[in-house]
């Protein structure tokens, strides 16, 4: 059993949202935890795959803004390219 605070709107959104999709409030917590793990996996994906890019020369910046093109997307870096780079061991 879990069981937390949170502000009477916030319960009241969560019932509704549980009873327009017909589940119960256990289920729906369950379905909002996966649904941030997930987030959670995909955000650490895109850090691994900036830093490979980084590594790999495939970053370029244009008018200020630093851009990674990650298997055909352009993906804009939020820091700036030098807080992405490492020091090598070689």
């Amino acid at each position: 059993m879990l069981s937390f605070s949170v502000p009477p709107e916030t319960k009241r959104e969560f019932k509704e949202l549980a009873e327009e999709q017909s589940i119960g409030a256990s289920e729906l917590f369950r379905e909002m935890l996966q649904v941030y793990e997930d987030y959670r996996e995909e955000k650490e994906l895109q850090r691994l795959q900036r830093y490979g890019a980084i590594r790999a020369g495939q970053v370029r910046e244009r008018g200020g803004v630093v851009r990674c093109s990650l298997l055909g997307q352009v993906v804009v870096l939020r820091r700036p390219i030098r807080s992405y780079q490492t020091t090598s061991t070689e």
